[in-house]
């Protein structure tokens, strides 16, 4: 009979180790797509021109403006505002102050600014209810909605007296005589490089198009020109117009090219004169908007797309063809010729981007204008009005379906087929 053994406690029967936990991936450090935009914007510089650096920069700048306009009007309300960051994308670096979180996102393609409950579908804790955008008076509301454009709008007023200032603008009406064409009507007058004609047949002209425009009406005519000389006196000649110009128009022909002279003045009167040319730049964006999304326009971009002839080129820009929205990409690749010419164009930037961004149709500020001005209309005896925004999306999508059609294919013909060439 064999006894039993009890069983043995030397043996120690244990479980595997767990197998060693499966590395977690390798995330791109946040300030990875920081250094590639560095790097592409310096490439702009060394590659193409540091003017086109400068203007990229620039457009930061502005942009971060903009929304440091809103981030000021806000706070001033009383808002509740809880990010201000520049850039977008991975956050680098952040601190917190007070309610207000702020700091730098690797791709700096402008900023941003959060405002507790900008519309009546953001959900809000009771708490900060109060403090929301959408529960302040009408004033306040639209102070921050108009805040963004107000700070371009500045902008381009400081840079354009800064010019007017130190520089000077070119004026119409301070032009001379830059050349006299060989064996022309001018040539027999007498005329000279500096001279300035101040009257024809006894019309005064102060600008050199009024001049043209007699002149072209008076073909193989006899004419008197008063002439202001380069040393300040002023002498009458006579000559006879010719009956053809070079382009071989039935239209009378002189024969001088001009040149306009800077004109600078006091600060006082460049505040003046930055406000007309403000007013003058302002107009002719309109009116080159309006003819960008006007069905010519339409057609004339329809057609530089898929590489056709533009339809009709009477309104065409600098470029021979249909105008166009210019995107940045376009924008840089301009070239001004000083930083006088390099803050004009901020200038002009600044006032387009401030006007088109008052198109009043969500996710634009004019959009919070309208939603603001129509709450107010229909608030009665104290009670307050609150519009449903959903209502607007429908149109909102509708336009920014087409705005984003214009910008991506501007984007394509800005490198592909840049304005000019």
């Amino acid at each position: 009979m064999t006894e039993l053994q009890p069983p043995r406690t030397d043996r120690h029967h244990t479980l595997p180790p767990p197998a060693p936990p499966e590395p977690a991936p390798r995330q791109s450090p946040a300030y990875l797509p920081l250094t590639i935009v560095v790097a592409l914007l310096l490439a702009i510089g060394i590659f193409g021109s540091w003017w086109a650096f400068a203007i990229v920069v620039a457009l930061i700048v502005c942009v971060f403006l903009h929304e440091l306009g809103h981030f000021l009007t806000a706070k001033r309300a009383g808002m509740k505002v809880t990010e201000f960051f520049l850039g977008f994308g991975p956050r680098i670096w952040s601190f917190r102050r007070g309610e207000v979180e702020y700091g730098i996102k690797a791709i700096p393609a402008g900023a941003y600014v959060r405002i507790l409950g900008m519309n009546n579908l953001e959900e809000v804790p009771p708490e900060d209810e109060p403090r929301t955008y959408r529960q302040q008076g009408y004033w306040s509301r639209l102070s921050v909605a108009v805040a963004g454009s107000a700070m371009h709008f500045l902008i381009a007023i400081v840079l354009l007296v800064a010019v007017i200032a130190s520089v000077g603008l070119q004026r119409d009406t301070a032009w001379k005589i830059s050349d006299v064409s060989p064996n022309s009507p001018a040539l027999v007058a007498g005329l000279q490089p500096g001279d300035k004609v101040t009257a024809i047949d006894g019309i005064p002209v102060s600008t050199f198009d009024q001049l043209t425009a007699q002149i072209r009406a008076r073909p193989n005519q006899s004419v008197d020109l008063t002439v202001l000389r380069t040393d300040g006196t002023t002498t009458e000649l006579s000559t006879t117009l010719a009956s053809r110009n070079p382009e071989n128009e039935a239209v009378g022909f002189l024969g001088i090219g001009q040149a306009r002279d800077y004109v600078t003045e006091s600060v006082p009167a460049a505040v003046v004169g930055a406000s007309e040319e403000f007013g003058r730049v302002a107009w002719e964006s309109v009116v080159g908007l309006s003819k960008v999304f006007s069905p010519e326009g339409v057609r004339g971009y329809v057609d530089a797309l898929t590489n056709q002839p533009a339809s009709n080129t009477s309104t065409s820009g600098s470029g021979g063809g249909s105008p166009r929205l210019v995107t940045p990409i376009g924008v840089a690749q301009f070239h001004p010729n000083s930083i006088a010419d390099f803050f004009l164009l901020l200038a002009v930037i600044n006032i387009s981007i401030g006007l088109f961004n008052l198109f009043p149709v969500l996710p634009f500020d004019g959009g919070h204008v309208v939603i603001a001005t129509y709450e107010a209309v229909r608030s009665r005896r104290g009670k307050r009005y609150y519009a449903d925004v959903r209502k607007m999306f429908p149109v909102s999508y509708a336009v920014m379906g087409v705005f984003l059609f214009f910008v991506v294919g501007s984007l394509w013909l800005d490198v592909f087929r840049p304005v000019g060439s």
